[in-house]
Protein backbone atom coordinates (compact mmCIF):
# COMPACT_ATOMS: atom_id res chain seq x y z
CA UNK A 1 0.00 0.00 0.00
CA UNK A 2 2.71 2.57 0.79
CA UNK A 3 4.88 1.56 -2.18
CA UNK A 4 1.96 2.34 -4.28
CA UNK A 5 1.24 5.51 -2.53
CA UNK A 6 4.73 6.60 -3.30
CA UNK A 7 6.12 7.58 -7.11
CA UNK A 8 8.98 5.46 -7.95
CA UNK A 9 11.14 8.69 -8.29
CA UNK A 10 10.78 9.37 -4.23
CA UNK A 11 11.34 5.90 -3.81
CA UNK A 12 15.01 5.84 -5.44
CA UNK A 13 15.94 9.11 -3.63
CA UNK A 14 14.65 7.77 -0.36
CA UNK A 15 16.66 4.53 -1.05
CA UNK A 16 19.88 6.70 -2.05
CA UNK A 17 19.52 8.85 1.26
CA UNK A 18 19.72 5.40 3.35
CA UNK A 19 22.73 4.19 1.65
CA UNK A 20 24.18 7.46 2.39
CA UNK A 21 23.49 7.39 5.42
CA UNK A 22 25.00 4.10 5.96
CA UNK A 23 28.50 4.51 4.33
CA UNK A 24 28.70 8.17 6.63
CA UNK A 25 28.44 6.10 9.69
CA UNK A 26 30.74 3.47 8.66
CA UNK A 27 33.14 5.90 7.43
CA UNK A 28 33.18 7.52 11.02
CA UNK A 29 33.59 4.10 12.61
CA UNK A 30 36.89 3.49 10.67
CA UNK A 31 38.02 6.60 11.65
CA UNK A 32 37.14 6.02 15.14
CA UNK A 33 39.17 2.47 14.97
CA UNK A 34 42.35 4.01 13.24
CA UNK A 35 42.62 6.83 15.54
CA UNK A 36 42.70 4.38 18.28
CA UNK A 37 45.29 2.66 16.74
CA UNK A 38 47.99 5.78 16.30
CA UNK A 39 47.55 6.94 20.03
CA UNK A 40 49.08 3.52 20.75
CA UNK A 41 51.57 3.62 18.07
CA UNK A 42 52.80 7.03 19.28
CA UNK A 43 56.74 7.42 20.63
CA UNK A 44 57.82 7.42 23.68
CA UNK A 45 59.16 10.81 23.34
CA UNK A 46 56.25 12.57 24.15
CA UNK A 47 56.17 13.76 20.34
CA UNK A 48 52.76 13.68 18.75
CA UNK A 49 51.49 13.39 15.57
CA UNK A 50 48.83 15.49 14.34
CA UNK A 51 45.59 13.59 13.81
CA UNK A 52 44.73 13.70 10.17
CA UNK A 53 41.54 16.15 9.54
CA UNK A 54 38.32 13.82 9.90
CA UNK A 55 36.57 14.02 6.16
CA UNK A 56 33.80 16.22 5.69
CA UNK A 57 30.37 14.08 6.34
CA UNK A 58 27.91 14.68 3.68
CA UNK A 59 24.67 15.64 5.56
CA UNK A 60 21.84 13.58 4.10
CA UNK A 61 18.98 15.14 1.94
CA UNK A 62 15.91 15.91 4.00
CA UNK A 63 12.97 13.24 3.28
CA UNK A 64 10.10 14.50 1.43
CA UNK A 65 7.00 14.76 3.76
CA UNK A 66 4.80 12.26 3.51
CA UNK A 67 1.18 13.45 2.54
CA UNK A 68 -1.12 11.47 5.81
CA UNK A 69 -4.78 10.62 4.09
CA UNK A 70 -7.28 13.03 5.36
CA UNK A 71 -9.62 11.30 7.98
CA UNK A 72 -12.91 10.18 7.27
CA UNK A 73 -15.66 12.39 8.96
CA UNK A 74 -17.32 10.38 11.47
CA UNK A 75 -20.96 9.83 11.08
CA UNK A 76 -23.97 11.53 12.42
CA UNK A 77 -26.07 9.35 14.82
CA UNK A 78 -29.59 8.69 13.53
CA UNK A 79 -31.40 10.29 16.30
CA UNK A 80 -35.41 9.02 15.95
CA UNK A 81 -38.00 11.07 16.04
CA UNK A 82 -40.55 10.08 18.94
CA UNK A 83 -44.28 9.01 17.96
CA UNK A 84 -46.79 11.69 17.88
CA UNK A 85 -48.89 11.28 20.93
CA UNK A 86 -52.63 10.12 20.31
CA UNK A 87 -54.86 13.35 20.40
CA UNK A 88 -56.88 12.93 23.37
CA UNK A 89 -60.60 12.82 23.30
CA UNK A 90 -62.97 15.78 23.99
CA UNK A 91 -65.11 14.86 26.55
CA UNK A 92 -68.72 15.28 25.83
CA UNK A 93 -70.86 17.95 26.65
CA UNK A 94 -73.08 17.04 29.45
CA UNK A 95 -76.60 17.57 28.55
CA UNK A 96 -78.15 20.78 30.28
CA UNK A 97 -81.15 20.61 32.89
CA UNK A 98 -84.38 21.55 32.38
CA UNK A 99 -86.75 22.35 34.79
CA UNK A 100 -90.03 21.66 34.77
CA UNK A 101 -92.47 24.34 35.90
CA UNK A 102 -94.94 23.04 38.88
CA UNK A 103 -98.87 23.76 38.47
CA UNK A 104 -100.09 26.27 39.89
CA UNK A 105 -103.04 25.81 42.62
CA UNK A 106 -106.29 27.53 42.21
CA UNK A 107 -105.78 29.98 45.00
CA UNK A 108 -102.92 31.37 43.35
CA UNK A 109 -104.64 31.07 39.69
CA UNK A 110 -107.62 32.64 41.21
CA UNK A 111 -106.67 35.53 43.64
CA UNK A 112 -103.99 36.78 45.44
CA UNK A 113 -103.40 35.50 49.43
CA UNK A 114 -104.85 37.93 52.27
CA UNK A 115 -102.55 39.78 53.96
CA UNK A 116 -102.83 39.42 57.62
CA UNK A 117 -103.81 42.44 59.63
CA UNK A 118 -102.78 43.19 63.28
CA UNK A 119 -105.92 44.26 65.27
CA UNK A 120 -105.47 47.39 67.09
CA UNK A 121 -105.58 47.06 71.23
CA UNK A 122 -108.43 48.25 72.84
CA UNK A 123 -107.18 51.27 74.83
CA UNK A 124 -108.26 51.50 78.56
CA UNK A 125 -110.46 54.26 79.95
CA UNK A 126 -107.27 55.98 81.74
CA UNK A 127 -105.15 56.09 78.32
CA UNK A 128 -108.38 57.69 76.96
CA UNK A 129 -109.17 60.25 79.08
CA UNK A 130 -105.64 61.36 79.81
CA UNK A 131 -101.87 60.58 79.76
CA UNK A 132 -100.62 58.87 82.80
CA UNK A 133 -97.89 61.08 84.56
CA UNK A 134 -94.09 59.56 84.00
CA UNK A 135 -92.44 58.81 87.32
CA UNK A 136 -89.39 60.98 87.24
CA UNK A 137 -85.72 59.26 86.77
CA UNK A 138 -83.82 59.49 90.23
CA UNK A 139 -80.49 60.81 88.04
CA UNK A 140 -82.74 63.88 87.36
CA UNK A 141 -83.36 64.97 90.85
CA UNK A 142 -80.53 66.49 92.42
CA UNK A 143 -79.96 65.77 96.05
CA UNK A 144 -79.63 68.93 98.18
CA UNK A 145 -76.55 69.38 99.15
CA UNK A 146 -75.84 68.20 102.99
CA UNK A 147 -74.46 70.31 105.55
CA UNK A 148 -72.00 69.51 108.12
CA UNK A 149 -71.69 70.87 111.45
CA UNK A 150 -67.47 71.91 112.08
CA UNK A 151 -66.34 71.22 115.65
CA UNK A 152 -65.05 74.33 116.85
CA UNK A 153 -61.33 73.67 118.62
CA UNK A 154 -58.66 75.92 119.96
CA UNK A 155 -55.71 74.42 118.12
CA UNK A 156 -55.73 72.43 114.65
CA UNK A 157 -53.34 70.94 112.53
CA UNK A 158 -53.59 70.12 109.18
CA UNK A 159 -54.00 66.61 109.65
CA UNK A 160 -56.77 66.70 111.50
CA UNK A 161 -59.66 68.72 109.26
CA UNK A 162 -59.09 66.09 106.52
CA UNK A 163 -62.49 64.58 107.61
CA UNK A 164 -64.07 67.56 106.77
CA UNK A 165 -65.82 68.11 103.18
CA UNK A 166 -64.50 70.23 100.43
CA UNK A 167 -68.02 71.17 99.83
CA UNK A 168 -68.86 72.45 103.25
CA UNK A 169 -65.02 74.46 103.12
CA UNK A 170 -66.09 76.07 99.56
CA UNK A 171 -69.29 77.48 101.89
CA UNK A 172 -67.41 78.58 104.55
CA UNK A 173 -65.85 81.22 102.25
CA UNK A 174 -67.56 84.96 102.79
CA UNK A 175 -66.95 87.25 99.58
CA UNK A 176 -66.48 91.27 100.18
CA UNK A 177 -66.71 93.86 97.91
CA UNK A 178 -63.93 95.63 96.78
CA UNK A 179 -63.52 99.17 97.05
CA UNK A 180 -61.01 101.06 94.64
CA UNK A 181 -58.61 99.41 92.00
CA UNK A 182 -55.99 97.43 92.93
CA UNK A 183 -53.03 96.72 90.84
CA UNK A 184 -52.56 93.91 88.77
CA UNK A 185 -48.70 93.64 87.83
CA UNK A 186 -46.68 92.61 90.72
CA UNK A 187 -45.43 89.75 93.41
CA UNK A 188 -48.04 86.60 93.69
CA UNK A 189 -46.80 85.31 97.12
CA UNK A 190 -48.41 82.63 98.99
CA UNK A 191 -48.02 82.76 102.88
CA UNK A 192 -49.18 79.44 105.54
CA UNK A 193 -51.49 79.37 108.46
CA UNK A 194 -48.76 78.56 110.83
CA UNK A 195 -46.89 81.81 109.88
CA UNK A 196 -49.98 83.72 110.67
CA UNK A 197 -51.08 82.19 114.16
CA UNK A 198 -46.98 82.86 115.11
CA UNK A 199 -47.14 86.65 114.10
CA UNK A 200 -50.56 87.67 114.89
CA UNK A 201 -52.79 87.76 118.32
CA UNK A 202 -56.31 86.00 118.89
CA UNK A 203 -59.03 88.36 116.70
CA UNK A 204 -56.26 89.86 114.58
CA UNK A 205 -57.57 91.01 111.18
CA UNK A 206 -54.87 89.81 108.50
CA UNK A 207 -54.79 92.50 105.33
CA UNK A 208 -52.44 93.00 102.38
CA UNK A 209 -50.37 95.96 104.10
CA UNK A 210 -50.22 94.71 107.54
CA UNK A 211 -48.07 91.36 105.95
CA UNK A 212 -46.44 93.98 104.22
CA UNK A 213 -45.72 95.96 106.98
CA UNK A 214 -44.80 92.95 108.87
CA UNK A 215 -42.41 92.50 106.31
CA UNK A 216 -44.15 88.85 105.99
CA UNK A 217 -44.15 89.05 102.32
CA UNK A 218 -42.53 91.81 99.88
CA UNK A 219 -43.64 94.63 98.91
CA UNK A 220 -44.23 94.63 95.63
CA UNK A 221 -46.91 91.43 96.52
CA UNK A 222 -50.59 92.52 94.91
CA UNK A 223 -51.91 88.88 95.02
CA UNK A 224 -51.80 86.89 98.25
CA UNK A 225 -52.46 82.37 98.81
CA UNK A 226 -53.25 80.90 102.32
CA UNK A 227 -52.03 77.49 102.48
CA UNK A 228 -52.59 74.91 104.86
CA UNK A 229 -49.33 74.23 106.69
CA UNK A 230 -48.03 73.58 110.93
CA UNK A 231 -50.61 74.72 113.27
CA UNK A 232 -53.19 77.39 113.96
CA UNK A 233 -53.93 77.99 117.62
CA UNK A 234 -56.26 80.89 117.48
CA UNK A 235 -59.22 82.92 115.58
CA UNK A 236 -58.26 85.52 112.94
CA UNK A 237 -60.00 86.86 110.31
CA UNK A 238 -58.15 86.65 107.58
CA UNK A 239 -58.23 88.53 103.68
CA UNK A 240 -56.54 87.18 101.08
CA UNK A 241 -56.95 86.29 97.06
CA UNK A 242 -57.31 82.63 97.85
CA UNK A 243 -57.26 80.00 100.15
CA UNK A 244 -56.61 76.21 100.15
CA UNK A 245 -59.26 74.52 101.04
CA UNK A 246 -57.08 72.59 103.85
CA UNK A 247 -56.72 76.12 105.13
CA UNK A 248 -60.00 77.20 105.35
CA UNK A 249 -60.97 74.67 107.09
CA UNK A 250 -58.18 74.84 109.70
CA UNK A 251 -59.18 78.34 110.15
CA UNK A 252 -63.16 77.82 110.34
CA UNK A 253 -62.25 75.11 112.68
CA UNK A 254 -60.29 77.92 115.46
CA UNK A 255 -63.35 80.20 114.80
CA UNK A 256 -61.82 82.66 112.05
CA UNK A 257 -62.56 83.82 108.69
CA UNK A 258 -61.57 83.24 105.34
CA UNK A 259 -62.43 86.54 103.35
CA UNK A 260 -61.65 86.45 99.76
CA UNK A 261 -62.53 89.82 97.14
CA UNK A 262 -65.98 89.40 95.47
CA UNK A 263 -65.50 88.98 91.87
CA UNK A 264 -69.16 89.73 90.88
CA UNK A 265 -69.23 93.11 93.62
CA UNK A 266 -71.52 91.57 95.83
CA UNK A 267 -71.20 90.15 99.30
CA UNK A 268 -72.23 87.25 100.84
Amino acid sequence: MLISAIGASELTIIICGIVAAVLVVAAIIVSVVSGRGKKNDAPSDGSAEEPAPEPAVEEPAPEPAVEEPAPEPAAEPVVEEPAPEPAAEEPAPKPKRTRTAKPKTEAAEGEAKPRRTRTAKPKTEAAEGEAKPRPKRKSAQKAAPKTQEIESRETVTAAEVTNIADEAAVRLIKREKVTGGRKRDGVRSVINVDTLSQNFAAGDEVTLPVLIEKKLVPASTTFVKVLARGRIDKPLKVHADDFSLDAVKMIAVTGGEAITPDKNGGNS
